[in-house]
């Protein structure tokens, strides 16, 4: 369900957070995600779905950037 994919996009946001806040590394890492649903009676093949997801990946990578740019 879509309640169940985000609880699981958060969960998997948050463990980067504490990974940053915990890592001794010089660096931190980030991570961008898309999500497609497919429902019962939706004619769409498994390519566009696929497609789908990048391009709401992408829109949240350039949205981050976005909001960097206008912090610094």
């Amino acid at each position: 369900s879509r309640e169940s994919s985000e609880m699981l996009i958060e969960r998997l946001r948050s463990s980067v957070v504490e990974f940053n806040q915990t890592s001794p590394e010089p660096y931190e890492i980030s991570v961008s995600i898309g999500m497609a649903r497919h429902e019962d009676g939706m004619h769409i093949c498994l390519d566009e779905l696929v497609t789908e997801a990048d391009n709401a990946m992408y829109r949240e990578k350039h949205s981050k950037r976005s909001a960097e740019l206008r912090e610094s």
